[in-house]
């Protein structure tokens, strides 16, 4: 069993759906995927891996300005959050893409 997290090593953003296409090409059989849900403010689910979309989006410059306050976890957060959003608002939010590999030369 393998089980991984965080996209397709960093070639594709977290949870998108280019991460869990090549995921399903490049798998065995029965494949089992996981999606951290958020809802939108439409109810419709999205799979995004934090409670935040600013952590791996482009939300902050799409709407400037709509950031909200929130408790999470008796911790004052501030942040783009989906339910603050109907998911035709966030089609037009793009998902960031980090290399998680660093950068060394691999010597042979």
């Amino acid at each position: 069993m393998v089980i991984a997290r965080g996209g397709f090593s960093g070639i594709f953003p977290d949870s998108s759906l280019a991460s869990y296409n090549l995921a399903l090409k490049a798998s065995s059989p029965n494949i089992i995927l996981w999606c951290d849900l958020q809802l939108t403010k439409d109810g419709v689910g999205i799979c995004f891996p934090d409670i935040k979309l600013d952590n791996a989006t482009d939300i902050s410059i799409v709407y400037p300005g709509k950031a909200k306050d929130y408790s999470v976890n008796m911790v004052p957060t501030r942040g783009w959050f989906a339910f603050d959003f109907t998911f035709k608002e966030l089609e037009i939010v793009s998902r960031k893409s980090y290399f998680s590999r660093s950068n060394y030369k691999i010597v042979s």
